[in-house]
Parts: structure tokens; sequence; C-alpha cells
């Protein structure tokens, strides 16, 4: 059975522009999460839950709609555990 993973994913807001100014929280508008190279969903908050396996990325867009480059990738993967131990070991009698 595979089940549908469910995980809250949460970032560092950005406190400068690439310039090197600063970047005042008043200034930005969202957040874009990205799943897999596609449009994910996006928030005003450095967090979110997603659902999935698969590569996750994010930028910041600020007022002016100025966006950001894509943070660092997270990937998410199925590792699937080991089987449980067989049931009762018996001899026959």
């Amino acid at each position: 059975m595979d089940l549908i993973l469910a995980l809250l994913l949460f970032w560092d807001a950005p406190t400068t522009r690439e310039d090197g100014m600063p970047l005042y929280s008043n200034e930005l508008s969202h957040y874009e999460m990205y799943y897999n190279g596609a449009y994910y969903d996006q928030t005003t908050g450095t967090q979110m839950d997603v659902t999935g396996y698969g590569d996750f990325q994010v930028r910041a867009v600020d007022t002016e709609g100025q966006v950001s480059d894509f943070s660092n990738t997270i990937s998410v993967t199925r590792e699937k555990g080991k089987p449980s131990a067989p049931g009762q070991l018996r001899k026959n009698q």
C-alpha cells in the first residue's frame, strides 16, 4: 500500500536584495513553492504544508513583482522500511 506523504517545509525569509540593500518584511509579497519544477502553491508565511514525493523549491516575490532566484532543493523520497519479522516460529509435534 502506498501512503501519501504530508510534511511541513519551512525556510528563512530573505533580509537583503541581490545588490546588498536591505529587504524589509513589508516589502515581501509572498513565496511561491515549486514541486518537481512546476508551480505548486503560494503563501505569505515562511512555511507550507506539502504532499508528495519529489523535489521542492521556494522563491520570494516582492511587492513590486520582482522574483528571487530559487532556494536550494529539498528532495523527498520514499524509502520503504524492511519487512516485519515473520510470525511465531513453531516446530511440528
